[in-house]
């Protein structure tokens, strides 16, 4: 079932997930006929999973600076993990995690830092440059040490029920975070995106795709989306962005009098270099 579709933010869906992931002591809501919902120390967790697609048309735009996909981790990847026809369930290991969980959801009380922990913490929150990071990933950057704890508070509880944040939960905590970063831009500007942007990303796989592809057979293909002289438009920008190479070549069969020639695209010679760094 779909959770968070495009009308959750006129419904208002959105701006009860952001208060709710904020950890307020208590959480109020106003209803229309059964009065005021109130929540004691309430604490979020939402796992969810979907496709690239449904981020540019789930999510408008302004959402990416409206505070709520920089409360989000997007793990994405591009290339799939290894593939395995066959699996078998290890229902020793499932019982022993089933009874963890069971373990973990009785645990009560408060979080403590230990000496190291705090000190490690501290040290990293104070030297810490969000500006030197990426732009787009700004409003994450400024709520990284709030996914730092939250996701050490988790590692914590996996091993131990002490419920004491110890550095080495801290550091690996903080790995984890830098290793999805790697590839949550891909995430957050398929949200930001212009439709232009979208269709020059299309057009790009189209081309990168087919290694090279005459303008009629373009024309073809994004018929259904795009007149000639719009096509023509975006693939101006394109050229010009050195993403793609524009060559006349001579038709087959010609040589004569008369003869023509058509237009071919490729990629520039130079990105197959940028893509692999």
């Amino acid at each position: 079932s779909v959770f968070l579709g495009s009308d959750a933010y006129k419904k208002g869906l959105v701006g009860v997930l952001i208060e709710l992931f904020d950890c307020e002591e208590l959480f109020m809501y106003e209803t229309k006929h059964e009065g005021t919902q109130v929540l004691r120390n309430a604490w979020i967790h939402l796992l969810g999973a979907t496709t690239p697609t449904w981020l540019k048309s789930g999510f408008p735009p302004e959402s990416a600076g409206g505070g709520f996909t920089s409360r989000i981790i997007f793990v994405y990847s591009n290339s799939p993990r290894k593939r395995r026809a066959f699996t078998s369930i290890d229902y020793k290991t499932r019982d022993r995690l089933v009874r963890d969980l069971n373990t973990i959801n009785k645990l009560r009380g408060e979080y403590k830092w230990s000496m190291k922990g705090r000190r490690w913490y501290e040290d990293w929150y104070e030297n810490m440059d969000i500006q030197k990071e990426s732009k787009v990933l700004l409003g994450y950057n400024l709520r990284k040490a709030v996914n730092l704890v939250k996701v050490a508070e988790i590692l914590t509880v996996c091993e131990s029920d002490s419920l004491v944040l110890e550095e080495k939960h801290l550091v690996q905590s903080l790995s984890v975070l830098d290793e999805v970063e790697v590839d949550m831009e891909v995430a957050v500007k398929a949200i930001e995106k212009s439709t232009k942007g979208s269709d020059l990303d299309i057009i790009y796989s189209v081309i990168r795709e087919a290694g090279e592809i005459a303008r009629a057979v373009l024309v073809r293909k994004m018929s259904y989306k795009h007149s000639a002289a719009e096509l023509d438009e975006l693939l101006d920008t394109l050229t010009k962005a050195e993403m793609i190479d524009e060559m006349e070549v001579e038709a087959a069969g010609g040589g004569g009098r008369g003869s023509k020639s058509r237009l071919m695209y490729s990629m520039h010679s130079g990105m197959d270099d940028k893509e692999e760094r």
